[in-house]
């Protein structure tokens, strides 16, 4: 229930997160673990297979929706949505933990940015995010996992991927 302090490190199935995203406004949540429960970039643990991320404006729900089609995703509203402002989170599952440095993490969701076909609020590449949970709205989407492998930075995958992506641009 703090911002900073006694972050458990739980974890539960993947169908179960709209308990704590969309059931309740009492606590905070990240995609990593944390020695001693205290939340910030050096105390991360590494290994996460998780992304959120936070959508704010560029994009209705419907319409993240539909392009996210076929890959498995929780979009949940927040506090601030609303009808004419849609602003909501989306929860992908990946297809690996994949363990990351904090500077590495930062260059995995950026890659993850890139490859989106909509913006995101791109402050959220800090490994020791935090979201806070509230009681709004929910849809689960099935599909397939994201392929972790495509954003690790440095890699062959992810090369291919960003020059797939900036092939795609004047689509």
């Amino acid at each position: 229930t703090d911002i900073t302090t006694n972050f458990r490190a739980d974890t539960a199935e993947f169908s179960e997160l709209h308990k704590l995203t969309s059931s309740t406004d009492q606590y905070h949540y990240t995609a990593h673990h944390f020695k001693t429960g205290y939340r910030n970039s050096a105390n991360a643990i590494p290994g996460f297979n998780l992304v959120i991320l936070d959508v704010d404006e560029g994009v209705s729900l419907n319409t993240a929706k539909l392009l996210l089609k076929g890959f498995k995703a929780l979009f949940a509203t927040t506090k601030s949505h609303t009808d004419s402002h849609n602003r909501f989170r989306i929860l992908l599952p990946l297809s690996h933990i994949v363990k990351l440095t904090p500077e590495s993490y930062k260059a995995f969701m950026e890659n993850i940015f890139e490859w989106l076909p909509f913006s995101v609020d791109t402050a959220t590449k800090d490994i020791s995010r935090k979201w806070e949970g509230y009681q709004g709205n929910y849809e689960y989407i099935d599909g397939e996992l994201v392929d972790a492998m495509l954003f690790i930075p440095q890699t062959k995958k992810a090369e291919d991927l960003a020059k797939k992506v900036f092939d795609n641009q004047s689509l």
